[in-house]
């Protein structure tokens, strides 16, 4: 089996974007749908600037859009079938010893 090294490159970053614990918090935030970066402060119980910079990673690497909406800016997944992805590969967690 042949590995396509530019394949791998391109997973591990989107796993390094989309595995940081708060960029995971963010994405659950917004599961549902749009939020503003309030909403999704209030949910995630994050700083603003921490969830302004974690947003801003998301964005550029394409995995959140942004759409403004008078004074507010809402948040959404642009795939939104991310999450049931995510909570697929969760399935195998109970390979690992979780603590609380």
């Amino acid at each position: 089996m042949e590995i396509n090294t530019n394949f791998v490159e391109v997973l591990a970053e989107f796993l390094k974007k989309t595995g940081e614990k708060n960029r995971l918090k963010i994405l659950l935030s917004i599961e549902q749908g749009a939020k503003s970066v309030s909403e999704i402060i209030a949910e995630t119980e994050l700083s603003q600037p921490l969830v302004s910079f974690h947003l801003k990673v998301l964005r550029e690497a394409n995995i959140i859009e942004s759409q403004r909406e008078g004074t507010f800016v809402y948040y959404s997944l642009v795939n939104p079938d991310l999450i049931e992805h995510i909570m697929i590969l969760a399935e195998h967690l109970d390979y690992f010893e979780l603590e609380d």
